[in-house]
């Protein structure tokens, strides 16, 4: 995925699987309509490389949180629900905006991004 890093990770998933890599062409139309880019609309398309390391959380890859044992002093009953909730929210994050409800939509990235941010991380891939 590395080599078409500015490029959505659903338009690369796209073509994973396949025989054939996509073609730049292919990338940027179907990244063109995920963002819903209207003809005349002004788009810059680039790529970016970081002058320094960055500390990115990956929510591409599974995440499982351990939770304790029932017979432990500290074991919490809340903690078993969380390995669930962090798989759906992802999936919910990762859902194309409705464009009717974008701002109400766009709430829980917002609050995901600062909650990350000042974890320490510098960005979130999902």
């Amino acid at each position: 995925m590395a080599e078409y890093s500015g490029v959505s990770k659903q338009a690369i998933s796209q073509y994973e699987n396949g025989k054939t890599k996509p073609t730049l062409e292919t990338l940027i139309k179907t990244t063109l309509k995920e963002i819903r880019a209207n003809k005349g609309d002004h788009v810059l398309i680039g790529k970016l490389q970081p002058i320094f390391e960055l500390d990115i959380l990956d929510l591409t890859k599974r995440i499982e949180i351990k939770t304790k044992s029932i017979f432990k002093k500290d074991y919490n009953h809340n903690d078993n629900w969380v390995n669930e909730f962090i798989s759906n929210f992802i999936v919910e994050i990762s859902k194309p905006i409705n464009e009717n409800e974008k701002n109400i939509e766009y709430v829980a990235t917002q609050l995901l991004s600062e909650y990350i941010r000042k974890l320490g991380f510098d960005g979130i891939k999902f």
